[in-house]
């Protein structure tokens, strides 16, 4: 398992697809964890294979200091380093808890995938805002090396286990990988992020396969903050939509729409369409 203390800091997003750097300092985390534990949420969302994004709820102060750190966040050295032109696309303050049928049949963001935002890389600072570990849902993210931008990984596993499915959101699974398979066979250059509050991973979601934690014991809770982090032509860009049409909205679905086409017909050309060499594990 890599040990991320052994990786140069600098070079860790570009070799491997995701840093640790240093803690947030001058930032007090004990307010907004407080405001999160009054806001409610079901241990029966996790059966969907997500978190309860909470963002919404939350009072009008804790918003507006979550906005400012992603703004600090934003102007990181490595973060305009690593992407083009980047933005904070979205903010999310997930809650878990424990659910025995989650636990039991882990679904969608708690099996290994990649994301698919973006032909271009996308990234997802995560912070902690309680002590985060392996009981209460640690979050994990392997290497990207362990597979190209053309090629995903198909769980035999998953295959089996959804052969006779009829659950329509069930099925989408079979791109994913289940935790047995993954860690038998990439247990070398997976890290697992267990620390306390107020400490950041920053990942490349789109090449980097990774999972959300199961809360593993009853009574256990886990809260963690989500900064979305993109290009311009992320499908989650405000501006890759036409719900509110102006002239620079427009310019900018139909620019980026462009760029992405011509990405996708380099993969053509080069026979590197993303996702398209299966490699069964």
């Amino acid at each position: 398992m890599i040990k991320h203390s052994e990786i140069k800091e600098e070079i860790s997003l570009f070799k491997h697809g995701f840093h640790k750097p240093n803690n947030i300092e001058n930032f007090d985390f004990s307010s907004l964890l407080e405001n999160a534990k009054k806001i409610d949420a079901n241990s029966d969302d996790q059966k969907s294979g997500y978190s309860t994004d909470i963002y919404e709820y939350l009072d009008e102060e804790s918003k507006t200091k979550l906005k400012q750190l992603s703004l600090r966040l934003l102007n990181y050295k490595i973060v305009k380093k690593y992407l083009l032109f980047p933005s904070v696309l979205k903010i999310r303050v997930l809650k878990a808890k424990f659910n025995k049928d989650a636990f039991e049949d882990p679904s969608h963001a708690m099996l290994w995938h990649r994301d698919l935002d973006d032909v271009f890389s996308q990234l997802k600072l995560i912070i902690p805002l309680n002590s985060n570990s392996k009981e209460n849902g640690a979050f994990s993210v392997c290497s990207k090396k362990i597979a190209t931008r053309d090629q995903i990984l198909i769980d035999n596993i998953m295959i089996n286990k959804l052969a006779s499915s009829k659950d329509n959101y069930r099925n989408e699974d079979i791109v994913r990988v289940s935790d047995e398979t993954f860690k038998k066979k990439f247990s070398n250059f997976i890290f697992e992020f267990s620390g306390d509050k107020s400490e950041l991973l920053i990942v490349d979601t789109n090449r980097c396969y990774h999972k959300g934690g199961l809360v593993l014991f009853e009574g256990l809770e886990r809260y963690m903050i989500h900064f979305h982090i993109g290009s311009p032509t992320n499908s989650f860009h405000p501006n890759m939509n036409l719900k509110n049409k102006n002239l620079l909205k427009i310019t900018h679905y139909f620019l980026g729409r462009f760029v992405r086409m011509l990405v996708k017909i380099f993969f053509f050309i080069t026979n590197k369409n993303m996702n398209s060499k299966k490699i069964i594990i």
